[in-house]
């Protein structure tokens, strides 16, 4: 949950956003950045 939390501070403008992208990803946007 901790690199969920960065990918959500990262869209701190857009977090309803961040929320379902970091779903989709499954963890993968970690990778992302």
């Amino acid at each position: 949950m901790t690199r969920w939390a960065r990918a959500n501070n990262v869209h701190k403008h857009k977090p309803a956003e961040a929320t379902p992208w970091s779903q989709l990803r499954g963890g993968g946007g970690r990778g992302r950045g």
